[in-house]
């Protein structure tokens, strides 16, 4: 084997199998590359450079085809691999340049096993402060006219014009808006949440579609990738990608079937993974229990954020956080519904449309009454998730986790 660059005692260092993705590497990085001269021999190097440099941090930059993969497997090592089946590194490098590989590079898989101790501890990497993070899947739900869509929109342009959210901060990136309906109304409300917030969308970086994109369909979602691949290097990669509404973008697919989700939340997955984004869906509650998303328990379980929207008399509406991957789920956020002018002529001014201003939070009477609520929510997703859900269960689990009579958990449920 030999080294493009210099490797030292400790620090990082890339391994890969040959010549010409070792240099693509290195020159796209900074950071020293191995080259093993074929996958095969790739494992007995790493044993070598593990006892001459013990304290040296490796990563593989394995070729994305079945000999890459297996080899970079068996070294037991994180890897990454380009996102293209068949490409190495200098396929990446010819395709796209230092900044290609630099964007696909940072997408490592990590060894199977890291000593606890050892693990690095990370901040979250908050689209919106305390509410989105990157990199996850979320939801937005509520019944037919709660105003969904007006929530998940003011997301997407304070996302992308950088501008606070509910008092929160966002930072800025690209949106990807898959609309699946009311596409005429869209460019309506967009400049209605400029004219609410005063801000110039004329160059936001937020893309919405022409029409459904249908993520139960492998060649559909081929489509979508395709279109933000060439996208990409104009705009950048997607910090959020947002399905409104998912029942569009199920097509034929029963979301009842946990068989029909599967499909589609896998897709979403490598979306996640491949372009470092977070996606969120927006979706329908059931007929009869407006407390929860319609559909199979698979899609609840693989969400990271849940937001419930619901009106809060005729002109205010509730946002309220029903799950949050490692945090608390917050006080609900009141939203007020404010009709605002859509264009810059005075003469037109009776072309209005809805926007949501931000209202503060709707705080309960106390702590107490707060804290029960949120345990019903939670005990309730828990059962719901597990396919467990029944009143008599919920009951006693609310009770127990209070530490109150089974009557007073009924009360709570209530």
């Amino acid at each position: 084997f030999a080294v493009c660059g210099q490797l030292g005692v400790a620090g990082s260092a890339y391994i890969a199998e040959g010549w010409a993705t070792a240099g693509s590497v290195w020159e796209a990085t900074g950071i020293p590359c191995v080259f093993a001269a074929d996958a095969g021999n790739l494992p007995k190097v790493v044993q070598d450079l593990h006892r001459r440099f013990p304290r040296l941090n490796l990563t593989v930059a394995a070729d994305n085809d079945e000999a890459g993969i297996k080899c970079a497997k068996k070294t037991g090592l994180p890897y990454v691999a380009p996102r293209n089946p068949g490409d190495d590194w200098s396929n990446v490098w010819l395709d796209s340049g230092a900044k290609g590989v630099i964007e696909q590079i940072q997408r490592v898989t990590p060894a199977l096993f890291s000593q606890v101790g050892k693990l690095r501890v990370t901040r979250p990497d908050w689209l919106i402060a305390s509410a989105l993070e990157r990199e996850t899947l979320g939801m937005v739900f509520g019944p037919s006219g709660a105003g969904k869509t007006f929530v998940v929109l003011d997301m997407a342009l304070s996302i992308a014009t950088g501008t606070a959210w509910a008092d929160r901060e966002t930072k800025q990136g690209t949106v990807f808006y898959l609309a699946g309906e009311g596409h005429g109304g869209f460019a309506r409300r967009v400049q209605a949440w400029a004219s609410a917030r005063g801000v110039d969308v004329s160059t936001a970086p937020c893309y919405k579609s022409s029409r459904p994109i249908i993520l139960s369909d492998e060649a559909d979602v081929g489509i979508l990738r395709d279109a933000i691949d060439q996208m990409r290097d104009a705009v950048g990669l997607p910090a959020l990608i947002i399905v409104d509404t998912l029942a569009r973008a199920l097509g034929s697919a029963d979301e009842k079937n946990g068989a029909d989700i599967n499909p589609l939340i896998a897709a979403l997955d490598a979306m996640k993974a491949d372009y470092g984004c977070s996606v969120l869906l927006v979706h329908h509650t059931g007929h009869s229990n407006k407390d929860r998303a319609r559909g199979a328990s698979e899609i609840h379980a693989a969400l990271d954020h849940e937001f419930r929207v619901e009106a809060d008399g005729d002109n205010h509406v509730l946002v309220t956080a029903t799950k949050q991957k490692d945090d608390s789920l917050g006080h609900p956020m009141r939203f007020a519904k404010e009709s605002r002018p859509v264009t810059d002529d005075p003469l037109d001014d009776d072309l209005r449309s809805l926007a949501m201003v931000y209202d503060g939070l709707d705080e309960p009477a106390g702590d107490d009454e707060y804290h029960k609520e949120a345990v019903v929510v939670r005990e309730y997703n828990r059962l719901s998730t597990a396919g467990r859900l029944t009143r008599p269960r919920l009951r006693d689990d609310v009770a127990t986790e209070l530490g109150v009579a089974a009557r007073s958990a009924q009360r709570a449920i209530k």
